[in-house]
């Protein structure tokens, strides 16, 4: 469902206003209505498909004193140059800015650059993954290791009743550990996630 979210200030006063649109239902209108607002407005696209974020900006003649808002996977070079009258983008808040005036060749090479700072970003933030998991799975490894002999001359020795809770964690631990195998595998299966291991694996000396 549409919404609009008011952003205020330190004074309690209306700062901006964005409309978050989730369909094209009533669009038009709920656009119209940002116009009684005299503070900075936002329409924020990156809930619709691309065809319906074209089509809503297609519906708007006057889009001077808006700023739309969409995700890094709506927007390209493609994107921008079917656009008219583009003049300036900004990446915020994990979100592109597109405002509308007099059009601004720049545009395209300022994207580019925001788009190599975003890519560098997500990957960077995928590798802190990746080295976050495998350092998991060290801890983990130590860990099973330990449990696992402490299992097997219990088992040896014969176990008592207040062996009950260690043998418990050993088999919690396990399933946990299997999980996160399970997790790190998925993430090796991408060409990216094999480079970020390798690099890992380099950096831990291996």
């Amino acid at each position: 469902m549409s919404s609009y979210l008011v952003e205020l200030n330190d004074k309690e006063e209306t700062q901006s206003v964005t409309l978050v649109l989730s369909s094209l239902l009533d669009a038009t209108s709920l656009i119209e209505n940002l116009w009684k607002y005299k503070q900075k407005k936002y329409v924020d696209l990156s809930l619709l498909s691309v065809p319906d974020v074209i089509n809503v900006l297609e519906m708007i003649n006057d889009k001077s004193e808006l700023t739309f808002k969409l995700s890094h996977t709506q927007i390209n070079i493609e994107f921008l140059k079917q656009q008219k009258d583009i003049q300036d983008i900004d990446y915020r808040d994990n979100t592109y800015l597109l405002s509308y005036a007099e059009s601004n060749v720049d545009v395209y090479e300022k994207y580019q650059r925001l788009n190599r700072n975003v890519i560098v970003q997500k990957q960077s933030y995928e590798l802190e993954i990746v080295e976050s998991l495998l350092r998991e799975q060290d801890k983990k490894n130590e860990t099973v290791t330990m449990l696992e002999r402490e299992n097997q001359l219990l088992r040896q020795g014969g176990m008592s009743q207040n062996d009950d809770d260690l043998e418990n964690r050993y088999l919690e631990l396990m399933e946990k550990y299997k999980q996160s195998l399970k997790r790190l595998e998925q993430l090796r299966d991408s060409k990216l996630g094999k480079l970020q291991v390798a690099y890992w694996n380099k950096k831990r000396g291996y």
